[in-house]
């Protein structure tokens, strides 16, 4: 017999998917991590236990069916978007087969620099380099914008199997830093994160010199490479998006600066999959009045920033909102979905 809380969530939903709304939800990863500070991966049972919510409740929608209904002004009843950012192997290699599994469409935004794979994004790298056990040098410099910044670790040098054992889920979107290598690391990650590409990676070598280890890359932090992109493109349900060239923070960039970096992967991505990229997705979801300019005068049809929120039909198409997902089971993936489209 169903409880009266069943059915009354039942009652919800069938009246939900009357409303002309949408979520965008924004993946990064689908894998397993021994360390993931900010979240990004998703494990893939649960990733396949979302796509099942998903065909059991929602309607999966294409991103640009979204861009066209808040065009003409008449979004779709109730879906629910998929888009992935960055562009890791995962998504081809690992995403891509359980999306044609289950028959839903995703987006994925690409930052056409990081498949040189020359090294790892500069965030994994300066989690490569703090996270893990192993001894740093008591203290650590580092000159940036012409100011020596230096660091005593002091006992914190030290970092143990047994301490990364402890701290290795830490959560840094919701948990301090349980460790002197964990403030370093999130210290180090705001300064990083507003310089450009050619200065992120003046730092990082400067602290590898310091250690003394070298950026090589990991097998479970590279990036899909330039002819991946066709693969992608090549299935019917998956929409190729841009995401910058270097993954830079637009607004820390002068306009003529971002332009190249938003067209530059525009027009490469559509070389490389011979279709019309139509969407963009803004690096940390950050952006100013110039940085819309400058996606609009590319010719994209939308922007999505991580705000999290609803689309409705007067939402900003250049600034659509997006629900991060976290590696939720299959329960609680429906329970942050219904949240959000109830509340």
């Amino acid at each position: 017999m169903f409880s009266l809380r069943s059915f009354k969530r039942t009652a919800k939903r069938f009246y939900l998917h009357s409303r002309r709304e949408a979520l965008i939800l924004v993946y990064h990863r689908v894998t397993e991590l021994d360390v993931d500070p900010w979240k990004l991966a998703v494990a893939p049972r649960h990733f396949a236990e979302h796509l099942e919510v998903l065909r059991r409740h929602y309607r999966v929608s294409e991103l640009r069916r979204i861009a066209d209904g808040l065009a003409y002004g008449r979004l779709p009843r109730q879906s629910v978007v998929i888009t992935f950012d960055d562009g890791y192997e995962d998504n081809l290699h690992c995403v891509k087969p359980l999306l044609e599994k289950h028959d839903v469409p995703a987006t994925f935004f690409i930052a056409t620099g990081l498949m040189k794979n020359e090294r790892e994004a500069w965030w994994d790298e300066l989690e490569k380099m703090l996270l893990h056990p192993g001894v740093l040098p008591q203290v650590l410099r580092l000159s940036l914008k012409g100011e020596v910044r230096e660091w005593n670790l002091g006992e914190g040098a030290l970092y143990t199997e047994e301490e990364h054992e402890h701290h290795r889920s830490w959560d840094a979107w919701r948990e301090p830093p349980p460790h002197a290598r964990h403030a370093l690391y999130l210290e180090l990650y705001r300064l990083l994160q507003p310089l450009s590409a050619a200065e992120q990676r003046r730092a990082l070598d400067e602290l590898h010199k310091q250690i003394g280890s070298m950026p090589e890359c990991r097998r479970t932090h590279k990036f899909i490479v330039s002819p991946e992109v066709a693969a992608l493109a090549d299935c019917e349900l998956i929409e190729i998006g841009a995401h910058t060239e270097t993954h830079p923070l637009l607004v820390a960039l002068d306009d003529a600066a971002q332009r190249a970096e938003i067209s530059s992967s525009k027009r490469l991505l559509e070389e490389l999959s011979g279709r019309r990229v139509r969407s963009f997705a803004y690096p940390y979801g950050a952006y100013a009045e110039e940085t819309i300019s400058a996606v609009k005068s590319t010719g994209f049809d939308c922007a999505c920033s991580t705000g999290s929120g609803l689309v409705r039909k007067n939402t900003n198409p250049y600034m659509l909102p997006r629900l991060f997902v976290f590696d939720w089971d299959g329960e609680e993936f429906d329970r942050q979905l219904f949240d959000m489209f109830y509340v």
